[in-house]
């Protein structure tokens, strides 16, 4: 495969909830599987300063399975 790309979609409980858990649970397979992700980000000073705690879930999951994470690999859209 050439340029190939893998979307993985949260499932269970947490697949529908809309709030934090959802950006804490995709940061998290982010890392867990060393893949980039997109994420919506807020222009407000509250989302700016969340920024560095979700990339914290990456980071820290990544740690735990053995693989990397790559900040130029995370886009985030406002």
């Amino acid at each position: 495969m050439n340029d190939a790309a893998l979307q993985i979609c949260p499932a269970g409980r947490h697949a529908r909830s809309g709030g934090l858990a959802d950006f804490a649970l995709r940061m998290t397979l982010a890392g867990k599987y060393g893949i980039g992700i997109i994420s919506l980000g807020s222009m407000s000073t509250q989302g700016l300063m969340a920024l560095p705690t979700q990339w914290g879930f990456a980071e820290d999951a990544a740690k735990k399975a053995g693989t990397t994470v790559n900040r130029s690999d995370w886009r985030v859209l406002c």
